[in-house]
């Protein structure tokens, strides 16, 4: 059985929902109000959120069968159609997560220096 990325992705963002409600939770039952197990869940939650949506958002749709594959993928790992190459895709692609990445870092940075 073949999962899609997208399928995936929201697999992972359900999760991160699921840990992040958790850390919620535990931060309104809790003496102090932020512990280090709360801190934890709430990076974890954030990490595989951003993890979600980059499999989401780094998916093309096939026009043959319709499942959604990676970008840089050559040919539908499902009905085998090929795909024209447009590196200017791949270019601006490889732009945006590399700018949502870097803001992570410094969010992650500052967040730490706290």
């Amino acid at each position: 059985m073949i999962v899609s990325r997208v399928k995936a992705g929201f697999f992972v963002i359900g999760a991160a929902t699921v840990l992040f409600c958790l850390a919620v939770i535990l931060a309104a039952d809790s003496k102090p109000p932020i512990t280090s197990a709360n801190g934890f869940l709430f990076l974890l939650s954030l990490t595989l959120m951003i993890i979600g949506v980059y499999f989401v958002r780094s998916s093309k749709i096939c026009p043959v069968c319709g499942e959604r594959v990676a970008r840089n993928e050559a040919d539908c790992r499902y009905c085998r159609h090929a795909f024209k190459n447009d590196p200017a895709t791949h270019t601006e692609h490889s732009a945006i997560v590399e700018f949502i990445l870097k803001k992570f870092a410094k969010f992650i940075l500052k967040a730490s220096s706290r």
